[in-house]
């Protein structure tokens, strides 16, 4: 989409292939890569299984909330390409033809885009927290 001289020139081919191909890499790579390295880093998490020492058990606290943080932050990814998706499908089914896009009110389409990819307010924190090590 380009602006010239107050006109909105949209190529809605190409909207409909990149919102298309967002659907396709989400549904086909992004979501299922995402289980898979779940699954196979939590196979494979036996850091100190037979350790009683401290340091280890720290460690291994520390490995395993690190590893929860990666799999929320897999799902919240994904949760926003699908809702991206959602608003491209929102957007294309009102705006149909380049008259439609003449008329858009862009205010109102990147409101409703902030709208859509607004965090979650159950996306869990990113960060470890001061004193996790402890």
């Amino acid at each position: 989409m380009t602006t010239a001289d107050d006109r909105i020139v949209v190529d809605l081919q190409q909207l409909n292939a990149n919102r298309d191909g967002l659907r396709r890499d989400t549904d086909e790579m992004l979501g299922p890569g995402t289980s898979d390295a779940h699954g196979q880093i939590f196979r494979g998490l036996h850091v100190g299984d037979r350790s009683q020492s401290g340091e280890v058990e720290s460690t291994r606290r520390a490995l395993a909330y690190a590893m929860d943080r990666f799999w929320d932050n897999g799902v919240a990814q994904v949760e926003r390409a699908r809702r991206l998706v959602e608003f491209l499908d929102k957007v294309l089914a009102e705006y149909t033809t380049a008259e439609d896009f003449a008329k858009l009110n862009v205010d109102k389409v990147l409101a409703d885009l902030e709208t859509a990819m607004r965090e979650p307010t159950s996306t869990p924190p990113t960060t470890i927290p001061k004193g996790h090590f402890e």
